[in-house]
């Protein structure tokens, strides 16, 4: 018989098979497909950093530095994961 935990908060019993539920995604995961999440991801970050400096505080030099470094690092990965991206599609039409 497996052992259940319990809430040191409530007492109740905690299930190891309750919960939220996590399904697999149909599709396997293939170098393409966690690149494309790769740069999809990257295209998202540098959106949302591109929103935090839009709306950043005024006069406040040292979290401008830090976010244009933040920027700048973010917007390198981008074009590092398409540069891998364009390398592997021409490898690919070779073959």
């Amino acid at each position: 018989m497996e052992k259940c935990e319990t809430n040191s908060k409530t007492g109740e019993k905690l299930d190891p098979n309750s919960g939220p539920r996590v399904e697999k995604d149909s599709q396997n995961m293939t170098p393409e497909n966690v690149l494309d999440a790769m740069a999809h991801s990257s295209r998202q970050m540098n959106k949302a950093l591109q929103q935090a400096w839009d709306t950043r505080p005024e006069n406040e030099p040292e979290l401008e530095d830090q976010l244009l470094s933040i920027l700048a690092a973010s917007q390198k990965l981008e074009r590092e994961i398409k540069g891998i991206i364009e390398r592997q599609n021409q490898e690919n039409s070779l073959e």
